[in-house]
């Protein structure tokens, strides 16, 4: 299991997630200027130990 917590951060498909067999991508930006809160940009790829299957996956917001 990963929590990826990032304040204000925008539904999927502008939150992007690229689950695959070996690893994902993520990309996002994140940020309220109305709300005095910047806009930062946040990126990442992770490898996994093990292949996984890309098809069983759950993506929850809070």
């Amino acid at each position: 299991m990963l929590t990826i917590n990032v304040p204000n951060l925008p539904p999927i498909p502008e939150t992007k997630l690229d689950l695959q067999e070996n690893g994902f991508d993520f990309h996002a930006k994140a940020g309220n200027p109305a709300k005095g809160i910047p806009e930062k940009e946040y990126a990442f790829h992770l490898d996994f130990f093990a292949p996984i299957d890309p098809k069983v996956r759950v993506v929850t917001p809070l």
